[in-house]
């Protein structure tokens, strides 16, 4: 069997999982980054980087990063209730702080 979903609830499911999508999605995107980076990194070849490199290297992998998400005008158009029910707590605060200097630009 397949599973059907009207309109209203497919808007709605969108909007609930499409910030958490994106936020996995740069997650995921870092953690290749980074495995890319340490790979190179910590390679013994010839071209491997000098020790000072490497090291600088490790350090930037170990600092958190907070992701950054980019949200779209309609987003940002929504009241403030509505963004606390679509939004878990952090991506609330973020989208406050978009909105905030959407609107300063």
């Amino acid at each position: 069997d397949h599973l059907w979903l009207d309109q209203d609830e497919s808007i709605s499911i969108q909007q609930l999982l499409l910030p958490k999508a994106r936020l996995v999605f740069y997650e995921l995107n870092k953690v290749l980054d980074d495995s890319i980076a340490l790979k190179l990194a910590l390679s013994t070849n010839s071209g491997a980087p000098s020790d000072n490199v490497r090291l600088s290297v490790l350090e930037l992998l170990q600092t958190d990063d907070e992701p950054e998400i980019n949200f779209t005008e309609a987003e940002l158009s929504i009241g403030m209730k509505a963004a606390k029910v679509k939004y878990d707590k952090a991506t609330f605060r973020k989208w406050k702080k978009a909105r905030k200097q959407a609107e300063k630009d």
